[in-house]
């Protein structure tokens, strides 16, 4: 049995506490800093949860009481004061310890400010309205903003802490929005529009953040992006990483995946002539799902915002149906399976929620551990058709395995029309 302590409290920490839940040799207590980060968490069995702040004297004891084998520090990339307590802490009770890295979302299209008192200096020197989607942390710098009162529109979450600390630095009330995220680009979209917002301030919080999102809407709307840089050049891991090791130093990996690794999956071919499935996304491994999809007779419906030139074509010829916006709760009714590969890891979960409770199978492209089943590389020609998966364990050989069998078909084809 391995004794795991995980910081949570973000998207990271939520993936990892259903991956390690799924461990039968795992021990999780997850320790949680705001009632946001329990409300992630709160539904998973088997996982003990620690809720509220702690300090370094208080970790050391938590360590050296449960005696951990492992600490997982899966906090905000911007909580740097708890990423170095939780360090310090490990590093006196000599508890082995891994930082969960999140990608960065910052790109050519947006300014960056490297702290939050250099993008305070920035604003001073701009006009309009700004929408401000930093938390409440670092919000009483943004005061010294002129006429911050009329200037500044501020999103928190809704904890009574927060709206306290807005109302004390004098933001209006009018001028607070408290909601609890996943924001999608619609949903930011439609805030910058309403208070008519020149400007959109955040943290460089990533995909997993949200980032995109915020991005696609500010460009949309017409207001400048400016992005605060993550305080320090961190080292650690990425998420996807952290499952490999845990497996390989630990022995930990999911009942789904021992599963998997010990049967494989069985290559159950059935009819999809007029079935109809929906697909989520429509980016480039969206496309070639439905490709694949439209050879077998599928009615496939496809879901996305913005599509590729190869999705417009197929529309245009009637092979299938786009409607044209983001994913809503309910657009999966009715489907055979779904098939969801957006580039926004909290709509791909929350398709896989949608579906888990209404018992329809799902592919998840970004996450193994919520795929009912494997979309599988396929080679066909004269109705042989074989279809080729790794279990989700090795992408790589798949595709090499899936090109051998093309051309295997092709000379089975080939032999069988000289034959003839």
């Amino acid at each position: 049995m391995c004794k795991i302590l995980l910081f949570a409290g973000t998207t990271e920490g939520r993936i990892l506490a259903e991956y390690l839940q799924q461990c039968n040799r795992a021990e999780v207590f997850a320790s949680i800093a705001t009632e946001y980060g329990e409300a992630l968490l709160k539904d998973h069995d088997g996982i003990r949860l620690l809720c509220g702040r702690l300090t370094v004297s208080e970790m050391e004891d938590l360590l050296q009481r449960e005696c951990f084998d492992l600490v997982l520090d899966a906090t905000h990339p911007y909580a740097v004061q708890v990423s170095e307590n939780i360090k310090a802490a490990c590093n006196q009770q000599g508890t082995p310890l891994l930082r969960i890295l999140r990608e960065s979302g910052a790109d050519d299209n947006c300014i960056l400010a490297e702290n939050t008192r250099e993008a305070v200096r920035f604003l001073q020197t701009t006009e309009g309205t700004v929408l401000l989607t930093t938390g409440s942390k670092e919000l009483e710098e943004f005061t010294l903003l002129p006429n911050f009162k009329q200037r500044l529109y501020v999103r928190v979450l809704p904890a009574k802490e927060s709206m306290e600390h807005c109302l004390q630095l004098g933001i209006p009330a009018s001028h607070i929005i408290a909601m609890q995220g996943p924001f999608s680009e619609e949903l930011n979209l439609a805030m910058l529009r309403q208070i008519g917002a020149k400007w959109l301030v955040s943290k460089n919080s990533g995909k997993n953040g949200g980032f995109l999102e915020k991005q696609r809407a500010a460009q949309k709307a017409g207001a400048g992006f400016l992005v605060i840089g993550r305080p320090t050049s961190e080292q650690g891991v990425a998420l996807e990483e952290v499952k490999q090791i845990l497996k390989e130093k630990f022995g930990l990996c999911s009942q789904s995946t021992k599963a998997e690794e010990k049967e494989g999956y069985f290559p159950f071919f059935i009819s999809l002539t007029g079935k109809p499935v929906t697909v989520v996304g429509g980016g480039k491994i969206a496309t070639r799902r439905v490709v694949t999809l439209l050879q077998f007779g599928a009615d496939v419906t496809v879901i996305c915002p913005e599509k590729t030139e190869q999705l417009q074509q197929l529309e245009n010829k009637g092979s299938l149906k786009i409607i044209t916006r983001r994913y809503q709760a309910g657009d999966c009714d009715g489907a055979t399976f779904v098939v969801t590969a957006t580039d926004d890891r909290s709509v791909n979960h929350q398709i896989y929620l949608e579906c888990k409770q209404n018992g329809i199978p799902i592919n998840v492209a970004d996450c193994p551990e919520e795929s009912d089943f494997y979309f599988p590389g396929i080679a066909k020609k004269n109705g042989l058709v074989i279809g080729v998966t790794a279990s989700g364990m090795d992408h790589r050989l798949a595709r090499l395995a899936s090109e051998k069998a093309r051309k295997m078909i092709e000379e089975i084809c080939q032999e069988e029309k000289s034959d003839a």
